[in-house]
């Protein structure tokens, strides 16, 4: 009747997490790959738990002198710029193209792995069972890596991290393009000079060239001359985008230079009044400043005096690997 008792209800099991059989079958064809890739993991954590820590000592210490970092970027930029052409250029084009974008997009990626990390974690400590010993130790290694890449799937947001490395990717597409279009038309300057060279020499030079080499070497002296014009013309197109490039960095690192200059001497007490940006006297210190900046690059040779040269060896690695990379690619664009 309505009035009888219900049954008792029995207490519901927890649900076994079984994988697609897809998913299943391709977790088995990279298993070792994953195993190998788990064990050079857990040996490098320790390391990269050490290098954490110590980044954020320096990021603390950059944080507390923080007034000092537009000096010496600005520092940089006026006396050192054309050695850092390509950085320099690399930093100024993410700036304008893609930092607001790529800032938000770095920041979801590390709240995404920080929540995968909690929950991998949190995984860790489930015992389903209740047997006193946590499931994560009585399963297999197959079963195990199934299991935990569920975890990681279920606890980050696939449209966010989606969308971050789409803002990262096309981040750093901005960035080469603009490095990609700049020094292509450097390379480009440089052919056409060549040409010019070479129309000159083949009137002028080549004549002299064929009656001094041998007959049976005659063929190598038009390819060779025009070899050697086009590489003469673009060194040179490369040293005037060198002093062109240096000008804009002595410019602009004068600005930053001579802002936060004034900025730290009117805390000083050392100048009083607020001196502002466009004033007469900011443009006469900054463009002063932009000047001797200019000539000491050029009386240098644009080449890092000891010691810069040895405490700016990462950088300059940097800015070597950089200008590769975009050279070969602007010398793909100017052949094309």
């Amino acid at each position: 009747s309505a009035f009888e008792p219900m049954a008792e209800e029995k207490p519901a099991q927890p649900r076994a997490i079984v994988a697609p059989a897809a998913l299943t079958s391709a977790f088995k064809k990279l298993q070792p790959h994953l195993q190998t890739l788990l064990a050079l993991m857990d040996k490098a954590s320790p390391y990269a738990a050490q290098a954490t820590v110590l980044a954020r000592r320096l990021y603390a210490e950059v944080q507390a002198r923080r007034e000092y970092l537009p000096l010496v970027f600005g520092f940089i930029m006026v006396f050192f710029g054309g050695n850092f052409l390509c950085l320099i250029a690399a930093v100024e084009a993410f700036r304008l193209t893609a930092y607001e974008r790529t800032r938000k997009a770095v920041t979801d990626l590390h709240t995404n792995y920080v929540r995968a990390r909690e929950a991998y974690k949190k995984d860790d400590q489930v015992d389903a069972n209740g047997d006193g010993v946590v499931d994560v130790k009585q399963v297999g290694q197959q079963e195990l890596l199934t299991r935990k890449a569920l975890v990681v799937l279920r606890s980050v947001d696939p449209t966010q991290v989606q969308d971050a490395l789409a803002a990262v990717y096309i981040g750093l597409m901005a960035v080469i393009a603009a490095l990609r279009i700049q020094f292509a038309q450097t390379v480009t300057l440089g052919a056409s000079l060549g040409e010019i060279l070479c129309k000159a020499a083949s009137r002028y030079v080549e004549p002299s060239a064929l009656q001094v080499v041998p007959a049976e070497y005659h063929k190598w002296v038009a390819p060779g001359m025009r070899y050697i014009c086009i590489c003469f013309a673009v060194s040179v197109a490369w040293f005037l985008q060198r002093i062109v490039s240096s000008f804009h960095c002595a410019v602009r690192g004068a600005e930053i230079l001579t802002a936060a200059g004034l900025a730290l001497a009117v805390r000083q007490g050392l100048v009083t009044g607020d001196i502002q940006e466009g004033s007469p006297l900011f443009s006469t210190v900054a463009a002063g400043v932009a000047g001797l900046g200019v000539a000491f690059q050029v009386w240098m040779g644009f080449s890092l005096p000891f010691p810069f040269s040895i405490a700016f060896l990462p950088v300059r690695f940097a800015e070597w690997f950089l200008s590769q990379v975009v050279g070969t690619m602007a010398g793909q664009a100017a052949v094309v």
